[in-house]
């Protein structure tokens, strides 16, 4: 059994960059989202996360879930290894 919340962690991740004032959003000129998404990915021997799917009708939520895994630094407990897993995210987001 894990001992930390993979899903939690994925989240806080997509948080922290969204509360950056210079943030992805900013960047690419992206004023408003709000799309429910369907991520799978897979979790590596050395515990890292490799991006398998990402299922949603709206490029910018799909360019932004593939931006916040290459350079996120999650990293999963050894027991989660060798398999891959599905979760939602509700992705809310508006410039200010």
């Amino acid at each position: 059994m894990a001992k930390k919340n993979l899903t939690n962690d994925i989240r806080e991740s997509f948080q922290q960059e969204m509360s950056n004032w210079k943030n992805y959003f900013y960047e690419n000129d992206i004023k408003s989202l709000k799309e429910n998404i369907t991520i799978t990915f897979y979790v590596n021997d050395d515990r890292t996360l490799r991006l398998l799917q990402v299922i949603t009708n709206d490029s910018d939520a799909k360019d932004y879930v593939k931006y916040i895994f290459s350079k996120q630094e999650v990293k999963a407990d050894r027991g989660l290894a060798g398999e891959a897993y599905t979760f939602n995210l509700y992705l809310r987001y508006t410039a200010h």
